[in-house]
């Protein structure tokens, strides 16, 4: 099973602590394109996922590599809370790491 979204976020192009976080707007425009709708199926959710990562041309790659199918997403038999997002930046990876976590 490959996680190359959350394996970025501690390893690759979406850490944290090196992105630059002073332009906000950004971020809002990313967030709000992708909670345009809410995924049903894992096509819809691969779109979400792209439109997230949308500055990214290496996870787009990653992302346009695996295979999509029309196959109604499954609800996860667990839940983690993840911690309340307060800005665009924090909600950006709110829906990066919830999709991802939908995805697998």
């Amino acid at each position: 099973m490959e996680i190359k979204v959350l394996d970025s976020i501690m390893h690759g192009a979406l850490k944290p602590w090196k992105l630059d976080t002073t332009n906000t707007r950004r971020f809002t425009e990313l967030v709000k394109a992708a909670k345009a709708a809410s995924p049903k199926t894992m096509a819809e959710l691969q779109s979400q996922m792209t439109a997230l990562l949308a500055d990214y041309p290496q996870l787009k790659k990653v992302l346009a590599d695996t295979t999509i199918t029309n196959d109604p997403l499954k609800p996860l038999p667990y839940k983690a809370a993840l911690p309340k997002y307060i800005d665009p930046i924090t909600n950006f990876y709110f829906l990066v790491i919830t999709a991802e976590t939908l995805s697998i």
